[in-house]
């Protein structure tokens, strides 16, 4: 099914007429998507006034916000190249990384991602992609549910605000998370070798990741740093527009939002609602016209920017250079 699905794409992209039809689509999704989002957020942000958004506006904290964009996605790429197992340029891991990001914004939890990156890489990576996708969302939700337990257990211990309908199923949560973070840190660096051993399992290409423990423990840190990344441009852009709630009421607050948005099935186009809706429990006592405003933002630097960027990538360098693709 892999296969077949891989070489349909392929063939599909090496038409240039239906290339440039793809495209065109992308940037009227793209359009679309800031329209509908702008009107979703015009109905939800409460106004702000030319003047109070003088009083509160921190150009230092939205400059940091901007500066770790690219932070934030040559991690990913660096991450990716590490799993990869290969040799690969870094400016075509990032370009691959970004055209995943463009196809996957539509589906739920960016499940399209692998067919945006598979564009770029070389025949002879192909069949790696697969497992190294599985395995660099598997760490990235190691890290989450570690930072995510530990952010909960770090407020109430502080006894830092938490929402009453997540304290009611705090002793759930602590049965269920510890053993998770157990059975992913298991499936992940043991997993293919117990694979390895069942005959019927070896045909399912993303079970296979055959890398020395410290590229995985490598892609551990990667993904860590990365998530900090993350997690700091939310803060930044929170006290950018005026909030100032002690540093660390804010990290574990976005950490838990973080937590609880990974965990639905929620596709990125409608990831703006979901975290502004998120972050209004888990933020206070945070005003809310700040946690609006620092979520509308982080949408667009993280999503939107991005995928604009990706598309015209995708647009300019797989037209203007189709054959190297295939090398």
């Amino acid at each position: 099914m892999g296969n077949r699905f891989r070489f349909l794409l392929q063939t599909l992209w090496a038409n240039k007429g239906l290339r440039f039809l793809l495209q065109l689509l992308l940037f009227v999704a793209l359009a679309y998507l800031l329209k509908q989002q702008w009107q979703r957020a015009a109905a939800e942000l409460p106004p702000l006034s030319w003047q109070r958004f003088q009083a509160e506006f921190s150009l230092a904290y939205f400059s940091l916000a901007l500066l770790l964009l690219p932070l934030n996605w040559a991690l990913e790429a660096q991450k990716w190249r590490v799993l990869l197992g290969a040799p690969m340029a870094f400016y075509r891991a990032l370009k691959a990384v970004f055209m995943g990001l463009a196809l996957g914004v539509f589906t739920p939890n960016r499940i399209g991602e692998h067919a945006g990156r598979l564009l770029y890489l070389p025949k002879e990576l192909r069949a790696q992609s697969l497992s190294s996708s599985a395995f660099g969302s598997l760490a990235q939700w190691i890290v989450l549910v570690a930072a995510g337990l530990l952010a909960l257990v770090y407020r109430e211990s502080t006894q830092l605000p938490i929402p009453s309908w997540l304290l009611a199923q705090k002793y759930w949560l602590y049965g269920v998370l510890p053993p998770l973070l157990l059975l992913l840190l298991g499936l992940y660096f043991f997993g293919p070798q117990f694979w390895s051993r069942w005959t019927f399992l070896q045909k399912y290409t993303f079970l296979k990741l055959n890398l020395p423990k410290r590229n995985l423990t490598a892609v551990l840190g990667l993904s860590l740093l990365r998530y900090s990344c993350y997690i700091l441009q939310n803060v930044a852009l929170l006290y950018a527009f005026g909030a100032r709630a002690p540093f660390l009421l804010s990290f574990t607050g976005v950490q838990l939002v973080f937590l609880a948005q990974t965990a639905l099935p929620i596709p990125a186009s409608l990831a703006l609602l979901a975290r502004a809706s998120l972050s209004l429990h888990f933020l206070a006592p945070i005003a809310a016209d700040h946690i609006l405003w620092a979520s509308f933002t982080l949408w667009l630097i993280n999503i939107f920017l991005p995928t604009l960027i990706a598309s015209l990538l995708s647009f300019f360098s797989l037209n203007a250079k189709p054959k190297e693709r295939n090398k």
